[in-house]
Order: C-alpha cells, then sequence, then structure tokens
C-alpha cells in the first residue's frame, strides 16, 4: 500500500484489530479459540499461542493504551499502563523475541494508518459483548495451589475486536455492524453483501443491510446480565428453547444461545446474557472440588454496571448444586443452593448488592 497505492482501487477493512484486543493477553496467559468453533480446548490453544506470531501482534499496542488506558489491572502491580503490562507478560515467560517483534509490527505507520489515495472502507462490529479490562482482583493460597480471583469489564465490539480498535482507520466511509460476531464477519448476511455492493460501486446508505448502519446509534453493549463463578464450579446456562451455553458432554464450551459471549480464565467462569428481547434463563451451577466458591450477577447497560449481586465464599463439596431463573425483572437476591446434592435446596440470601457508584470499584466487597 505504501509504494502501490496507484495499483489499489479500493480497501475494505473488516473487523480489523488495528491497536490490537485484550482477547490476545487472556489467549496468551489462558488459552482462547477466538470464538472459532471446532477448535482445540482452551489449555492447548494456550500451548499454541506461545509461538505464534499473530497473537502477539494482536496485544493491544502503545497507541491502543494512550487512546483507551490499560486493559489489563493487578491491583497488586498498579499502575496498569503500558510497560507494566509488557513487564507482566514478561515476568510470565512469554516468548521475548515475539513480543519484541509485535511491539515493532505497530508502528506509527500502521497504528497510524492512513491511504488518502485509496478509497477505504471500514466495516466494524459495534454491539456485540467483547472483553475489554481483565481485572486481577486478588490471589491467594489453597492446598499447595495459587488461586487467582478475576473480573471482566465488557466493551462493545465483535466479541474479538473492541469496537474502538477496530474503528482506529482514517477514512470517511465506516459502516457498524450489530450482532456481529468476529470470526464469522467476512461471510456474515448483510456483510458479505455490503462487501460485494463497496467492489462493484453500488453502496447506498439509504438501503443498507438491515444489520448495518452507517452512524453510530447502535454502538454500545447490549442490555443484559454477566453471570460468573470463582472457584471449582461449572457454569451452566439455558435457554427457554433448550439452547445451552457452558461446558458440554465432550469436553468442549457448548455456545448455542444466540448472542451470549462465554469467557474463562483460570478457576473464574464468565458469561453474558442478552436481555433486550425479554429473555429468560435457567443457571445451574455443579460443584467439582471441596472448597469454596463465589456467585456474581452483574447487570449491564449502555457500557456499565448497573447492579452487581454478590454471593461469597460459600462452601461445597463435589456433589452440591446450585440454580437461579434469570430474566430483566429479576431481583438476583436468592440462589437455590443443595450442598449434599440430593435435591433438597436451601435459599441463599446474596451477600451484598452493589448499585452503580459500588460497582465501579474493583475491590472484592
Amino acid at each position: 500500500v505504501d509504494n502501490g497505492e496507484y495499483k489499489v482501487a479500493k480497501l475494505v477493512f473488516i473487523g480489523t484489530p488495528n491497536l490490537g484486543a485484550p482477547k490476545a493477553f487472556k489467549a496468551l496467559l489462558q488459552g482462547d479459540n477466538f470464538g472459532i468453533p471446532l477448535m482445540l480446548n482452551q489449555l492447548e490453544m494456550k500451548k499454541l499461542a506461545q509461538n505464534m506470531t499473530s497473537v502477539y501482534q494482536l496485544l493491544p499496542s502503545q497507541k491502543y493504551f494512550d487512546r483507551f488506558g490499560g486493559y489489563f489491572i493487578n491491583r497488586n502491580q498498579l499502575p496498569d499502563d503500558y510497560i507494566t503490562t509488557k513487564n507482566y507478560l514478561i515476568d510470565k515467560n512469554l516468548n521475548t523475541l515475539l513480543l519484541q517483534n509485535a511491539e515493532q509490527f505497530h508502528s506509527n505507520a500502521l497504528d497510524n494508518f492512513s491511504a488518502p489515495n485509496i478509497d477505504t472502507y471500514n466495516i466494524t462490529g459495534c454491539n456485540t459483548p467483547t472483553l475489554g479490562r481483565i481485572i486481577l482482583r486478588n490471589y491467594f493460597l489453597e492446598g499447595g495451589i495459587i488461586k487467582e480471583d478475576y473480573d471482566l469489564e465488557m466493551v462493545a465490539g465483535d466479541g474479538t475486536v473492541p469496537f474502538n480498535s477496530a474503528l482506529a482507520v482514517s477514512t470517511k466511509n465506516h459502516y457498524y455492524v450489530i450482532n456481529a460476531d468476529h470470526g464469522k464477519m467476512p461471510s456474515q448476511d448483510g456483510i458479505r453483501q455490503l462487501a460485494t455492493q463497496i467492489i462493484t460501486g453500488s453502496v447506498n446508505n439509504s438501503e443498507l443491510p438491515k444489520n448495518i448502519f452507517s452512524n453510530t446509534s447502535k454502538c454500545f453493549v447490549r442490555r443484559g446480565k454477566l453471570i460468573s463463578v470463582h472457584s471449582p464450579v461449572d457454569l451452566h446456562v439455558y435457554d427457554n428453547f433448550g439452547n445451552h451455553m457452558g461446558l458440554g458432554d465432550n469436553g468442549m464450551i457448548d455456545e448455542n444461545i444466540p448472542g451470549a459471549i462465554y469467557e474463562n480464565i483460570a478457576d473464574n467462569k464468565f458469561i453474558f446474557l442478552p436481555e433486550d428481547d425479554n429473555q429468560t434463563y435457567t443457571i445451574k451451577l455443579d460443584a467439582t472440588a471441596t472448597s469454596t466458591f463465589s456467585f456474581r450477577v452483574a447487570t449491564l447497560n449502555n457500557n456499565q454496571k448497573e447492579q452487581v449481586v454478590y454471593y461469597n465464599d460459600i462452601v461445597i463439596k463435589p456433589e452440591s448444586q446450585g440454580q437461579m431463573i434469570i430474566s430483566p425483572t429479576s431481583t438476583d437476591t436468592i440462589l437455590e443452593f443443595d450442598y449434599n446434592g440430593l435435591n433438597n435446596f436451601i435459599s441463599l440470601e446474596a451477600s451484598v448488592v452493589l448499585d452503580v457508584q459500588q460497582a465501579q470499584d474493583f475491590i472484592k466487597p
């Protein structure tokens, strides 16, 4: 592009992580399949990622930090700036050569990309909940094993690339896709048709596909609940149609609920559940060891947490189970819990309920 602009008529970006994506950090430290079905499990993906140039290049660049702030908060190692985060990765014995190469890859020319003589278009996912920030709240020793307590912040994007990172392209031709799925974007309905129209020169902004807009009015995280379990508990969710989200019988993660997002960091499992169509969900919790666990239900709306319901340090054994019905009108303050796994459930009240201001605090209540 730098030396051949006269040979390029049109340039189309689709879900491009121009300044990087925090999901790369998770992939390197915990593993991730980047939303591509039927890939290897998380631990195998972590092994592969250690020497994958593309994953290191996906790490947020210095420019990402300058524009949007840090994406990893370690309460025991502040601040969360670029250098501190880079050193944290080095301390985790990652491939230092690939870290250096990724830093060079994100040159000033790349992170400030502009091709004024090329007809450039940018198609970005803009309302799918996307990993935006990882918070390491605490870590502790249990049975000789280090346990880590994480929280997540979701931002608008395409499920992998945050909206603001994908948006970082100098062009006046931006198109915004709702309900985008990063791994499938080039072939998704609407995007495929728009790309064809761009190439053939037949784009009409007044007649765009129904899931694509030329303005950012729809670009915010969908209303919903972010539920999570912390420590040795499997998290399962079922919608009214019987669709399942969680660990399947084959050892892979079932992701069959439309609009839902699954994330797993160590023994911390997170599921975002959309509620913009008045959906109702059944939550099932299955303990896998003798320990304690915590359960959280955060209500998200307009890119922020309006409320967080905490259940802290519940004693469990492998037979223990829990359940809850979640809906747009549920208070989420009662968890049905069966310690012995004999279907004798008792009602546990939430330990604490945080309001919109208190929910911004990273310290565990």
